[in-house]
């Protein structure tokens, strides 16, 4: 299991010490996966003058993008067995669902 976050590999949104968690942490440096994976989008302007700035000092990036909130489980054949993705951040996978869809797939 990993997480790929959008920030710079010296930039963490974790609130707790990354070296403690049991998954890996990777950096999609200037998105793209999140570019190929088609989920990526450009912040509006009223929220780049918002947040603007704090992205770019995440990101490194001056483009205002950043990736759809986005859970996949992928099969030891590396294709997509389930993926979540929702233009709403609020709403995110399940983590009982998606540990059950990934135990299912490791069997």
């Amino acid at each position: 299991m990993i997480a790929i976050s959008p920030e710079q590999p010296d930039v963490t949104s974790v609130e707790q010490d990354v070296s403690k968690l049991n998954f890996t942490v990777l950096s999609d440096v200037d998105n793209k996966l999140a570019s190929k994976l088609g989920i990526l989008f450009q912040l509006p302007e009223t929220i780049q003058n918002i947040y603007g700035a704090a992205v770019v000092k995440s990101t490194g990036s001056p483009e205002h993008n950043l990736p759809l909130p986005s859970t996949y489980v992928v099969g030891k054949d590396h294709k997509i067995i389930k993926a979540w993705i929702d233009a709403d951040y609020t709403k995110r996978a399940e983590p009982s669902e998606v540990l059950e869809v990934y135990r299912k797939a490791t069997v």
